[in-house]
């Protein structure tokens, strides 16, 4: 019969249950993991010093407290330094310009064709030949940031594929462009009462694509 939960047995009971079991030679049960005495759930009991000014610190952290980490890991001692010299963006790569860019390009990654629209935030502005300084509108394109980082890599390949790109993008403008400059001219003479000797492929397509 089961003994009772939470009832504890006495140390003279245990003894008995012990040779009892050593008699017909059955060896008691070991326990491991949770169930062995002084088993400590991960180290989060166990003591944790800073190998600098040995304080206690948090079981979480790694080896130095606060402190000693900000001390050693400042200025040249941080293995990211590059001796004071900052890599900021320049002035001219601005809010207007990127959103220019990602107006062009029909706010849509020219990687992965994602719209902006249906991503997490604003769409990434890349630079092609990787020249930060360099803020021409042939040498921007618009990425989102997982394709931006993918183009970290192999950067001679994407720099000539982002500049074969751009020169299609740039054609496809250019001819949209004209086809609007059309459209507006007929326009205007139409509203004037002019008379418009156009062939009608051309008339009907520009009508029919920005009117």
């Amino acid at each position: 019969m089961c003994r009772k939960v939470g009832y504890k047995l006495s140390e003279e009971t245990k003894k008995k249950i012990s040779d009892t079991l050593k008699r017909r030679g059955i060896k008691p049960p070991i326990l491991k993991g949770k169930d062995a005495p002084g088993y400590i759930h991960c180290n989060c009991m166990r003591e944790n010093y800073c190998q600098s000014c040995q304080k206690r610190i948090s079981q979480h952290a790694k080896r130095w407290c606060r402190e000693c980490f900000v001390l050693f890991y400042r200025k040249e001692n941080h293995h990211h330094y590059k001796g004071g010299q900052s890599n900021l963006y320049p002035i001219e790569f601005s809010n207007k310009l990127k959103q220019e860019i990602r107006l062009r390009d029909n706010y849509t990654c020219q990687l992965c064709k994602i719209k902006e629209k249906n991503y997490c935030k604003k769409l990434a502005i890349h630079h092609i030949d990787y020249n930060k300084n360099n803020c021409k509108k042939d040498n921007l394109i618009t990425l989102c940031n997982q394709c931006n980082i993918k183009v970290n890599y192999n950067r001679e390949y994407w720099k000539q594929y982002f500049q074969n790109k751009l020169k299609s993008i740039m054609q496809i403008d250019f001819e949209r462009f004209n086809v609007l400059a059309v459209g507006l001219i007929l326009q205007n003479k139409i509203r004037r009462g002019l008379k418009v000797k156009m062939s009608p492929e051309l008339e009907n397509s520009s009508r029919r694509r920005y009117f």
